[in-house]
């Protein structure tokens, strides 16, 4: 066969040919497994290959629960736990979205990345960490919104919550930035951002921004941070109202001490500010600490500008330091002087401890020239000495004192123990002593939500003039009560005074008893004589059928003035009866009483020859009936009424009604004068379809 030239041209072709189609093979087979993978990773399969190989690479540290999504897109997590040699991850419901294109110029990009709730436990060490060879991250990485909405966290015995968690982070070789940082708990939040290199020696800046709520006093902070990861220092000020305060650490945390030194100044501190039920003061506070034997001591001083008694809304504190040590998960305050109002003083000593085991502390004051009455006004005048101390457990304190005043003529002492556990103050034995009287006995009450309380004391005696600014007398008695004081009180009971008994020159006796609550008061038995007076009290109050009767006899009123409150004209006198039922319920119960008065005399210029009174009111309608008004009748009638530039030979007030609506009239007569006079009105909003 002839060659022709085109025969000859087309043999070396088909070489070519064969290599054009395995690379076009090649690509279809390379196009084919990108396409595959594409497809893996767009599905839970491909999540739980990836789930699968980090676990085995993290030798079994990490693992991941009901991974499920794309990862070419979003990626949902159950839950998520890391566990390292001191320190345990958890985060759960985790959400992560992210853009695999941006690996071709910028790394890693995760838009978001969230958590339902993150939890970190990390063990406690006394052991120092060694600074790291570099932070910089192999590539490029960044999340542009990082949100967990509750994080839980434990160091060692310590532990908090911090809710609304959310950040901007970039990373890389230079080192780690987050911005856009906001935390917080329900008293406080914090907002700010922070950045560290990513070569030795890591230098850190950052400012945050504390601001709390009317729970702390709306306190506004300001926190710079510079230096290192090996020393970083901290400087802040702040204010809370009226206060103002400055404060600087150096902090290492990679020191087996983390705290290198601290200082805070404040002035102006008015407790009442942060929560109105605490005393008025001006404080001024400085505190000083540096790291020392194995932990840190320092001092602590304060001053109070506002000095003065409790019942005035002070606190009777003036001055306070302590040197301080903490170590070996023991607070240990030496040289503890304090000043009091008026001259009173304070020196002891402290161990307290802090940590998780069931090491015993004490605490020991020696007091000199405490004034009651400074502290208290209405307490006696005084010069207490003696000692304070506590045995202090983590799970049981033991409280006692032993103070008096040898100044005062016949002495005054007192001597408690009471110890203190989680669920109870037990009060064994208290003894308040004077001049030969005293009261003694023990009382509990518990620290639950209850706060149920027994109280059993004995009176021999007992002078309260001795105390501060009561009535003189001599007591003999017994008292014993029981109950609850929340969340609505109750009380029972039993009172028993000695005929020898004496108060105000007043000679006391009988007894008293019974169940008192807010809503009731079932089996009250009361029978007290003052002098010449007597009040009784039978029955109870609170159901539908029970019945309370009063009867009040006081032949000399005069006899009673010393009892009274100051309020009341020492010139009382006259002679009072006065009798009374209630019926039902306390709230929408029936009454009715009546009342009369010989010779009353108020002062030099109120005198009345003699009074009666009268009145009833209704009972409230049974629940579930149509709404109606409660009948009232109050009838009072006076005769020969002496009173400031007048004379009155009668008078006579009358009301009948109800409280809404009522008809009051009055007479009066005056040397042979009538004068009446009739009005219509009400005290409150007449109820709809009521007369």
């Amino acid at each position: 066969m002839d060659r022709t030239p085109h025969a000859a041209a087309a043999a070396p072709a088909a070489p070519g040919r064969r290599r054009l189609r395995a690379a076009l093979l090649a690509v279809a087979l390379i196009a084919a497994l990108i396409a595959a993978a594409a497809a893996l990773l767009a599905t839970d399969a491909g999540v739980d290959f990836a789930v699968r190989e980090l676990a085995r690479r993290s030798d079994g540290q990490l693992t991941v629960e009901g991974a499920t999504g794309s990862l070419l897109d979003t990626v949902r997590v159950r839950r998520i736990r890391w566990r390292g040699p001191a320190a345990q991850v958890t985060a759960t419901d985790v959400v992560l979205t992210w853009s695999p294109a941006a690996l071709w110029s910028r790394g890693v990009v995760v838009h978001t990345l969230g958590a339902q709730q993150l939890e970190v436990a990390v063990e406690a060490t006394d052991a120092a960490a060694t600074l790291p060879a570099s932070l910089a991250l192999p590539f490029e990485f960044a999340v542009e919104h990082l949100a967990v909405s509750r994080l839980d966290w434990r160091v060692g015995p310590n532990r908090g919550a911090i809710r609304g968690l959310a950040l901007r982070y970039t990373g890389g070789a230079a080192g780690s930035r987050v911005a856009d940082l906001t935390l917080g708990t329900d008293a406080w939040a914090l907002t700010g951002g922070a950045a560290i290199g990513g070569q030795a020696p890591f230098p850190i800046e950052g400012r945050l921004a504390v601001k709390g709520d009317a729970a702390v006093g709306g306190a506004e902070t300001t926190i710079s941070l510079s230096g290192t990861l090996a020393a970083i220092r901290v400087d802040g000020n702040g204010l809370a109202g009226a206060a103002r305060f400055t404060a600087h650490a150096a902090v290492t945390p990679l020191a087996a001490a983390p705290l290198a030194e601290l200082a805070l100044d404040a002035t102006d501190v008015d407790l009442a500010y942060f929560d109105a039920s605490l005393p008025a003061t001006r404080l001024a506070l400085v505190v000083r600490a540096q790291p020392a034997a194995g932990g840190f001591a320092g001092r602590v001083e304060a001053s109070n500008a506002l000095p003065g008694a409790i019942d005035a809304g002070r606190m009777p504190l003036s001055a306070l330091a302590a040197d301080f040590a903490w170590r070996d998960a023991t607070l240990a305050l030496d040289g503890i002087t304090a000043e009091l109002a008026g001259g009173g003083r304070a020196r002891g000593g402290a161990r307290i401890p802090l940590g998780s085991g069931d090491g015993a502390g004490t605490w020991t004051l020696d007091v000199a020239d405490v004034d009651l009455r400074q502290i208290y006004a209405p307490l006696a005048a005084t010069r207490l000495a003696g000692t304070v101390g506590a045995e202090l457990e983590r799970q049981r304190q033991r409280i006692s004192g032993d103070v008096s005043d040898r100044t005062l003529a016949g002495g005054l002492a007192l001597r408690f123990a009471a110890t203190v556990t989680g669920a109870t103050v037990d009060v064994e034995r208290f003894r308040l002593a004077a001049g030969g009287g005293e009261i003694a006995g023990s009382a509990r009450i518990g620290r639950d939500a209850e706060r149920a309380f027994t109280l059993d004391a004995k009176a021999s005696r007992f002078n309260p003039a001795r105390f501060g600014d009561f009535p003189a007398g001599a007591l003999d008695g017994h008292v014993v009560a029981d109950g609850v004081l929340a969340p609505a009180w109750r009380v029972g009971v039993k009172l028993a005074l000695a005929p020898s008994s004496r108060l105000g020159g007043v000679a006391l006796s009988g007894s008293a008893g019974g169940h008192f609550a807010r809503d009731a008061l079932p089996d009250v038995d009361i029978a007290l004589q003052a002098g010449s007076a007597k009040l009784s009290a039978k029955g109870s109050v609170g159901g539908a059928a029970d019945v309370l009767a009063v009867a009040l006899d006081v032949p000399r009123l005069a006899e009673l003035v010393a009892l009274l409150p100051a309020a009341v004209p020492r010139t009382l006198s006259g002679a009072l009866r006065a009798r009374g039922q209630w019926r039902g319920t306390i709230e929408g119960g029936a009454g009715d009483g009546e009342a009369h008065a010989d010779a009353l005399k108020v002062d030099r210029d109120l005198a009345i020859g003699s009074v009666d009174v009268s009145f009833a009111l209704a009972a409230a309608p049974a629940q579930g009936r149509a709404p109606a008004p409660r009948r009232l009748r109050l009838d009072a009638r006076a005769s020969a009424v002496v009173a400031p530039q007048r004379r009155l030979d009668a008078a006579h007030l009358s009301v009948d009604g109800t409280l809404a609506r009522h008809t009051l009239g009055a007479e009066v007569t005056s040397d042979g004068t009538i004068v009446e006079a009739t009005a219509h009105g009400g005290l409150a909003p007449a109820p709809a379809g009521g007369t």
